[in-house]
């Protein structure tokens, strides 16, 4: 999965995307159809000001259509695996809580263990997927 880490909030990114839509005649229900299909796909991408793609689809939600998520391996963008972000979500909540660090092994495989149901990790390093994500999400 992508998670985007620019400089934009949710609702600046949906501003940018609405106004694009806007003044391309795509922000009516009807008129969007149209363009995520007219390539024969159930998607469309769009690109920001600070260069991030972000891909559009249709939601299910009638009032609410404009499904949007960020692209692969899109500037500003990390590419991480699911069970990855997982892992860093519980041990910062689990550090959050308790009121401990997060930067040892045995936190990591605590709330992977008793959380996640994943077998612990013999070792991390500022290099890896969980150890770039939580010096992401701690800075």
């Amino acid at each position: 999965m992508d998670l985007y880490n620019g400089e934009y909030s949710p609702n600046e990114i949906s501003e940018q995307i609405i106004n694009q839509l806007e003044m391309n005649n795509h922000l009516s229900a009807e008129s969007y159809n149209y363009w995520l299909y007219e390539n024969k796909t159930d998607y469309q991408s769009l690109t920001i000001s600070d260069k991030s793609v972000w891909i559009l689809r249709r939601s299910e939600n009638k009032k609410r259509y404009v499904h949007i998520h960020p692209g692969r391996y899109s500037p500003n963008t990390r590419r991480v695996k699911a069970i990855t972000l997982k892992t860093a979500i519980f041990t910062l909540c689990y550090e959050k809580i308790s009121g401990t660090e997060t930067d040892t092994i045995e936190r990591i495989n605590y709330a992977r263990e008793k959380y996640l149901n994943q077998p612990s990790l013999k070792e991390i390093s500022d290099a890896s997927g969980i150890g770039r994500l939580l010096s992401l999400f701690q800075s």
